[in-house]
């Protein structure tokens, strides 16, 4: 059988072997190239081996007066080699059929910090405090070759999946790329990369297809980058590093996924393409995760601290296909089961994936990965209930209607101390219930039995995770669902609450004009296994009405909800807050090695936004300065935002399509704060921000998608339209925080489209021939170009060091807000006038499309929303 890794896959991994506290703390571990064996060696001395296959300890060694800390398989399975902690630094090389040693590989003087082993070559790799690298053959116990170093701090290198290159990681700062055929010569390549100021490198290395190279810290971070390029691709943060310990990280065995630990025990795990953390998973660990290797061969991860845990994917199939009987659904679940341990199950690569799918010979849905015995009921209890009167808004399925709270005989709800849900496995691409055999095979495709009187279907996918406590419910689709207009066709969209929490509320999108919606969107609640049997999960289907009642899509104007500095906590926590850091962090991807004049192709929305800033640039001309003593805040700029007041309804018409219009009213006031104040005639980053909360609102209605993340650059050179014509006033100064006392998203932006292939170094920012040439390029020099146009006076010197001083904080500010990930919320990095002040936020407007505040609680290291 094989088993092909997705997130959904990826989400269901579990301890299913649990090795207690048999040693002191475990140093390290490392898994046969055969996927068959574990070995593990601790802080007490003993090298202990596990069989992958049998899910058991098979044998023990005491090394006695060497010690091990670094352990590796060597050129056969019943080999290691290990490094010394008590009477020398040598290097041994142990059987583990007789625990005899063969030989010790004697050079290093200092403590050995890394071991890698080529199992192509014979070969392998150590580095140590001592300031060297040294290469060796596993044949021969003389070394090889020795590269010396001369920097602070610990080295670290890793061969290639080849064993035909190796990688050096030196001053936390720099990766050296070596033949291993030509040792003797210099590295054919270096890479230089942000240099860590608050950790250090501790452990290198390649993805199994060779394209990555990983880098593990003693803090809360680690890096991947291109193995070919040198270039930085994610910053995996959100784990918890608070004792600076070596914390492994680990790749799948298709380079997919990065698992690491943490120092409360728990598990991360990252999407490798695009950096983006799948979940957090509880261990059986009381105490910090530091080893976490992934099996070469097999569906099987292992983490180890003082005791070892063997994991993985519970993918059972559960998927339901649950009718409408124009009605509401009580649906409750109960599974028990238990593990038969380890079938061999062979990681499928996406090649053998992709065929398989071509071929029609087998299903999307990965293959259940082991033996499961299940034992499950579902119970569906209905109630045939229809609106009450006109007043409802257009739906399929109206709310729940609770006479008490006793249940119908036929109802089976679960007791508390039931079996709580098991774990499904991911949905099948066909819009079918499929029928699986062991072999993963298509037995049965069938179209779901629909009785007449129904109002349609529901296809959905329920997994619980009682270690975690987090359900999570896969909404993937609704069929031949009934007509809501004379057009024959309806705007269908899905609510899902766990009852009896009704504030806990999650909203599909909106699909325009299908009777047959697929969602694949996946809504996630955490509850505690104890009561879990207790809960009701709610789904309730609607068509979507601009003028209906419904609050999620009732559009109205934006009223104060963060007055002063009590709101903040509840600001910080809401689901809004999340949005525009979700926001800024997808342009920011978006944006990185792409350049200003890169032409992408737009879409009618686009293209409306970048004429309606052409007709307000217009304005702007008819609207001229007036001669006033006053040097800053010409008066003419009142005329001219009561123009943009009085037109800015019907200059937003002209971009949204016409099934938009309805969004205008609450759209429109953050669109006209956008562009200052007023009354103070002054602007400055709440007023950018309230621009990137309308751009944020566009994208949720659906007016803009993904790739449309060109019209900021034309904002910015019409706000510097209104702050030269003006002479606005900055609204309040940021000193070096920012490049310029009125933007702050460039310094973000900007950042973002020099972290690819940049062709300015930061001592070049301030040339006057660089600025010429870039400025029309990135959005960063465009900034340099602006401060220098704004400050040209007599005191230009005075002005130009003042403006270096901006450009040199803001260049390594800015790198470290893009490198070090966006787990942390951007607004920690940014000036407290942009986030923490009342100054800025308490002036900002929530409604319903940034959601209200008040009922919304995201916890984004266990849950981060579509």
């Amino acid at each position: 059988m094989k088993v092909f890794l997705n997130d959904e896959v990826v989400r269901s991994f579990k301890v299913v072997k649990y090795f207690p506290e048999e040693t002191d703390r475990i140093n390290a571990i490392d898994i046969s190239p055969n996927g068959e064996l574990l070995v593990s060696c601790s802080a007490d001395d003993v090298v202990s081996v596990y069989s992958c296959e049998l899910g058991v300890r098979t044998d023990a060694f005491h090394t006695k007066k060497y010690g091990a800390d670094l352990i590796q398989f060597a050129d056969k399975d019943l080999r290691v080699i290990h490094s010394s902690t008590k009477v020398d630094d040598k290097i041994r090389y142990l059987s583990l059929s007789d625990y005899k040693y063969f030989h010790y590989f004697n050079g290093h003087v200092k403590k050995v910090v890394s071991l890698c082993v080529s199992h192509k070559q014979n070969t392998f790799l150590s580095t140590s405090l001592d300031k060297t690298l040294r290469l060796w053959d596993l044949r021969l116990p003389n070394c090889q070759h020795v590269i010396n170093f001369n920097f602070v701090g610990r080295p670290t290198a890793a061969y290639d999946p080849e064993g035909l290159i190796f990688a050096v990681g030196v001053d936390s700062e720099f990766v050296r790329m070596y033949d291993s055929r030509m040792t003797g010569k210099a590295p054919f390549n270096t890479f230089k990369l942000n240099r860590e100021k608050e950790c250090e490198w501790t452990t290198l290395k390649f993805s199994h297809d060779g394209k990555i190279i990983m880098i593990s810290t003693n803090g809360s971070v680690t890096r991947l980058f291109d193995a070919f390029y040198g270039t930085p691709l994610h910053t995996l943060t959100g784990y918890i590093n608070n004792q600076h310990a070596s914390i492994e990280s680990s790749f799948s065995a298709d380079s997919r996924f990065v698992f690491s630990g943490s120092s409360d025990g728990r598990l991360h795990a990252w999407n490798a393409a695009t950096g983006h953390k799948i979940c957090v998973f509880s261990s059986n660990h009381h105490s910090s995760l530091q080893c976490v290797k992934f099996n070469p061969k097999y569906a099987m991860l292992s983490t180890a601290c003082s005791d070892v845990a063997f994991w993985l994917p519970a993918t059972v199939n559960v998927d339901k296909i649950v009718s409408l009987l124009g009605i509401f659904l009580y649906i409750t679940c109960s599974r028990k089961y238990k593990l038969n341990w380890f079938e061999k199950n062979l990681l499928e690569t996406a090649d053998e994936h992709q065929e398989l799918n071509e071929s029609q010979e087998a299903l999307v849905c990965p293959s259940i990965p082991y033996n499961i015995d299940t034992h499950d009921t579902m119970s569906i209890h209905s109630i045939n209930k229809s609106p009450g009167s006109t007043d409802d808004p257009a739906f399929w399925v109206p709310p729940i209607q609770r006479q008490s709270s006793a249940c119908p005989s036929d109802c089976n709800i679960q007791s508390a101390d039931e079996s709580v849900p098991g774990t499904p496995t991911s949905p099948t691409s066909s819009h079918h219930s499929i029928a699986l055999s062991i072999g993963g095979t298509q037995q049965q495709a069938r179209k779901p039995s629909i009785p007449e009187n129904s109002r349609g279907a529901i296809h959905l996918t329920i997994v619980y995770d009682p270690n975690a406590g987090i359900l999570n419910v896969r909404l993937i689709e609704a069929q031949d669902l009934q007509p809501r207009d004379f057009s024959g066709t309806a705007d269908p969209y899905a609510k899902i609450r766990l009852l009896p929490d009704k504030s806990n509320v999650w909203q599909t999108r909106i699909h325009k004009r299908t009777l047959n919606p697929v969602f694949d969107e996946d809504f996630v609640f955490e509850e505690r296994p104890n009561i879990i049997g207790r809960r009701t999960i709610e789904i309730l289907l609607y068509d979507f009405d601009a003028y209906s009642r419904h609050s999620s899509h009732n559009y109205v104007i934006p009223t104060k909800c963060v007055k002063n500095m009590s709101d903040m906590p509840l600001w910080e926590k809401s689901e809004a807050y999340y949005d525009i850091v979700g926001f800024i962090n997808s342009i920011s991807n978006a944006v990185q090695g792409i350049k200003n004049t890169v032409y992408l192709e737009q879409i009618p929305v686009v293209q409306n936004l970048l004429n309606l800033f052409e007709k307000l640039s217009k304005m702007v001309d008819d609207t001229p300065p007036v001669d006033q003593p006053q040097r800053f805040g010409n008066k003419a700029y009142r005329d001219w935002f009561q123009k943009l007041q009085t037109n800015a309804k019907d200059l937003l018409a002209d971009v949204l399509p016409e099934d938009l219009h309805p969004a205008i009213v609450e759209i429109s006031v953050y669109f006209i704060e956008s562009f200052g104040n007023p009354t103070r005639i002054d602007y400055g980053t709440g007023h950018e921000l309230a621009f990137i909360m309308f751009l944020c609102c566009l994208f949720k209605i659906g007016a803009l998608t993904e790739l449309d993340k060109t019209i900021f650059n034309s904002y910015l050179i019409f706000v510097r339209k209104l702050q030269l014509t003006y002479r606005m006033e900055p609204a309040g100064s940021h000193g070096v925080w920012s490049l310029d006392d009125f933007q702050f998203v460039p310094f973000i932006w900007g950042s973002a489209q020099f972290a690819v292939d940049s062709p300015i170094r930061p001592n070049e920012f301030l040339e006057e021939k660089v600025i010429n040439e870039y400025k029309d390029h990135y959005m960063f020099i465009s900034c340099i170009d602006y401060i220098n146009k704004i400050y040209v006076s007599n005191d230009f010197a005075i002005q130009s060091a003042d403006c270096e001083c901006h450009v040199e904080c803001c260049y390594h500010i800015g790198a470290l807000a893009l490198h070090t990930g966006f787990e942390t919320p951007i607004f920690s990095q940014v000036p407290d006038e942009f986030y923490d002040a009342t100054s800025v936020t308490e002036d900002r407007n929530y409604a319903n499309v940034e959601h209200d505040i008040e009922f919304v609680d995201c916890e984004p290291d266990v849950y981060q929303p579509k």
